[in-house]
């Protein structure tokens, strides 16, 4: 005999959520605002979604072997649980609605990932803009081609707080590395083995994420001191800047970095200061080369 499932007891209420399959628990919460509201209040703990770019469909993981497929057709999505496929079905929602269910569910305001595989035309990229709210990292694959990279960083970057491209697609294209610099992001990280990333110094002071790192980079010792000499200088802003990070291509000689410049020894790192307050610590190592620039505020802090 069929039970009203609100006439059941509280307290037998929140068990049943609470031995629920997470798959059908997500299913319980789209069935109206208040088994959505039930769940959210529940223990129950629902991971953040994943969110990756597939043949010009996106892909949201809640775990390993539970995903859901955003179909074209926009009021419905394809559950992948283990060897099965459902097909569920809401009325007047659309993409974006699914996604805004599952993120309000797992209690998250943004998507921790979004991932871009070569398998996505650069044309969907305008429609996964208006599909996905905010993310906090978008990472692009290293078999993604050169256009397919500058599109997806240039369109996408603007929905999250963090970008890491993992090839390099300035390689024997018109474009530049500057194009990437001048975002506006909290991290910034080029990596790839296969080629470098030619630097120079106008590259570093164009530079607008808090933080760059840079695998695989190619700069002068005298670009570099050059760096050094107009940030002492302070005759430049140098933006949002906190931290530079440097995979050298080849090894660099600390004497020449800070050729004619004035420090002190500090945990093992060169400490500049300028008029101003403002102290950059430098480290110059095996393969690396690290600026991390200081406030006032940040050295009160410490």
């Amino acid at each position: 005999m069929p039970i009203r499932i609100f006439s059941i007891p509280a307290a037998d209420f929140q068990y049943a959520l609470h031995c629920m399959d997470i798959g059908d628990l997500i299913a319980f919460s789209l069935c109206s605002n208040r088994t959505k509201n039930l769940v959210k209040s529940s223990s129950r703990k629902i991971d953040p979604i994943s969110a990756q770019i597939d043949e010009n469909t996106i892909l949201l993981k809640i775990e390993p072997n539970l995903q859901f497929l955003l179909r074209e057709d926009s009021f419905s999505i394809e559950l992948h649980r283990g060897n099965g496929i459902e097909i569920w079905r809401k009325p007047g929602f659309t993409q974006r609605d699914f996604i805004a269910h599952f993120l309000s569910i797992s209690r998250s305001s943004i998507i921790p990932e979004l991932r871009v595989s070569n398998v996505c035309s650069i044309p969907y990229l305008d429609i996964v803009k208006k599909i996905i709210p905010k993310c906090d990292t978008l990472y692009i694959s290293h078999n993604c081609s050169s256009e397919l990279t500058i599109a997806a960083v240039l369109k996408l970057g603007a929905l999250t707080r963090r970008v890491r491209v993992d090839n390099d697609p300035f390689n024997n294209t018109n474009h530049h590395i500057s194009e990437f610099l001048t975002l506006n992001l909290d991290y910034l990280h080029l990596s790839t083995f296969a080629s470098r990333f030619n630097l120079e110094l106008s590259d570093l002071l164009i530079a607008n994420s808090n933080n760059l790192s840079v695998d695989c980079a190619t700069i002068t010792e005298r670009e570099l001191n050059r760096f050094l000499k107009l940030w002492i200088k302070g005759n430049h802003t140098f933006y949002r800047l906190k931290m530079i990070e440097l995979f050298q291509w080849e090894p660099m000689k600390s004497e020449d970095v800070l050729k004619g410049i004035k420090f002190q020894i500090m945990d093992h790192k060169r400490r500049l200061t300028r008029a101003d307050g403002e102290e950059l610590l430098v480290t110059v190592g095996p393969g690396v080369v690290v600026f991390e620039f200081l406030s006032p505020q940040d050295l009160s802090i410490q």
